[in-house]
């Protein structure tokens, strides 16, 4: 997969995140994804995605995202 690629499904992830469009989510991740998050014993996997996906949005249900693109000089 290509940056560019890449990039687009980030920007369709936090799009559709911030409509709450959880099945549209779920059709971006891999069935065999392994999700390592803060604070969680074990990786998430695609079905314990959804839940915590649920549970943020339901606790923050005005929550949004902004990219903004950013140039790194080393």
């Amino acid at each position: 997969m290509s940056i560019e690629e890449n990039k687009a499904h980030v920007r369709s992830y936090y799009e559709m995140l911030d409509k709450g469009d959880l099945e549209g989510i779920m059709g971006i991740f891999a069935d065999d994804i392994s999700w390592i998050f803060p604070g969680m014993p074990e990786p998430l996997n695609k079905e314990s995605i959804g839940g915590l996906i649920q549970g943020f949005s339901g606790a923050f249900p005005d929550m949004s995202h902004t990219i903004r693109l950013q140039f790194w000089r080393w």
